[in-house]
């Protein structure tokens, strides 16, 4: 943190902060229900705009306006966010570490803690083993799942994940996703993470689900994507049964 504004009394000079897209405005329904992760304000800051709570921006250059991505403008060297998307963290603590909490851990471990409440034992598939995917997997791990099978194109993503957590691994770019899931786990997961957002992982995320799973979408898709499924696969062990 190298300076704040006007108004901010929790945060100083010198701080080590962690970066978070959802900045809670404090004032909506939302966030007087203690659900500031659902915050109204904070989700026109991560829409298309990209501008701060307000509706501006404070980034220019050359005269020409600058837009923040998703409010954090996390490729800048230097940004200005709203203060409640700073959180103060200790001093000691090493920036290049605690810059993955704020979005790749936070999201997710968040998605399988709390989102998806993964209970112990649980047969768990997760697509994409980029910095999100890998912390679905140790969120998973955490949670005690008695199986993950961790889904990538890369091979050294596919040994990483392993060393994370995952107990299986399925290289997409030599096997379909979906058969080879159901290879390893007959009925189907228990839960499925998309952990890459776009439409063809969604609808193969769905389609690896048993009996009663849920399948939770991680990375974010493109802007107007759609995605097609039969909702029938959503009642059945297998979608041939």
């Amino acid at each position: 943190m190298t300076a704040t504004g006007p108004g901010v009394s929790d945060l100083a000079e010198g701080d080590h902060v962690v970066l978070s897209w959802v900045a809670p405005c404090g004032q909506c329904r939302y966030c007087r229900a203690g659900r500031e992760a659902r915050c109204q304000v904070a989700a026109t800051i991560v829409a298309p705009g990209g501008t701060m709570p307000d509706g501006t921006t404070r980034l220019s250059r050359h005269g020409e306006t600058v837009y923040h991505y998703l409010g954090v403008s996390s490729f800048a060297e230097e940004a200005v966010v709203p203060a409640s998307g700073a959180i103060k963290v200790r001093d000691d603590a090493p920036l290049e570490v605690i810059a993955l909490v704020g979005c790749a851990v936070a999201t997710g471990v968040g998605a399988v803690t709390n989102t998806a409440a993964v209970e112990p034992g649980a047969q768990v598939a997760v697509i994409g083993c980029g910095g999100v995917g890998l912390s679905v997997i140790q969120g998973a791990r955490l949670a005690g799942a008695g199986r993950i099978v961790a889904m990538d194109l890369r091979p050294g993503k596919l040994a990483l994940a392993t060393a994370l957590g995952a107990t299986d691994v399925i290289d997409v770019s030599q096997a379909d996703a979906v058969q080879a899931l159901r290879d390893l786990i007959p009925d189907g997961a228990d839960y499925a993470f998309d952990a890459i957002g776009l439409t063809s992982t969604t609808e193969q995320a769905i389609a690896m689900l048993g009996l009663g799973g849920a399948a939770v979408v991680v990375g974010l898709p493109p802007s107007g994507a759609r995605a097609s499924f039969e909702p029938l696969v959503l009642a059945e062990a297998t979608p041939d049964s």
